[in-house]
């Protein structure tokens, strides 16, 4: 197979990491953690905040205004089975957010 060669700004760059070359190949994704963390471009972080706010307003109202009434009222496990489901949720949207998500180099 043919393999062109590097183009003369990624020249140098073999054998480091990809977050130690991402702002040379021009990759808006930011790093944190020694690679292990990545986040989208800074203009993602609204899109970020909402859906935190969209996770986190309806949870503390849940658990302010609601869920002792029910925990009296139905069962005392579902505010724990909620509790659980919201810890579910936020690490979730923790690894969908940080992870790599297979960037792939530009050409």
């Amino acid at each position: 197979a043919f393999c062109p060669p590097p183009s003369p700004d990624v020249a140098g760059i073999h054998g480091r990491r990809v977050y130690e070359v991402w702002p040379l190949l021009d990759g808006k994704h930011r790093f944190f953690c020694g690679g292990r963390c990545i986040t989208g471009p800074r203009e993602d972080f609204g899109f970020n905040c909402c859906a935190w706010l969209c996770i986190l307003c309806p949870t503390i109202f849940y658990f302010a205004v609601v869920a002792s009434e029910i925990g009296k009222s139905v069962h005392p496990i579902l505010p724990l089975l909620t509790g659980l489901l919201f810890f579910l949720v936020v690490i979730l949207l923790l690894l969908t957010s940080c992870t790599d998500p297979g960037i792939l180099p530009r050409q």
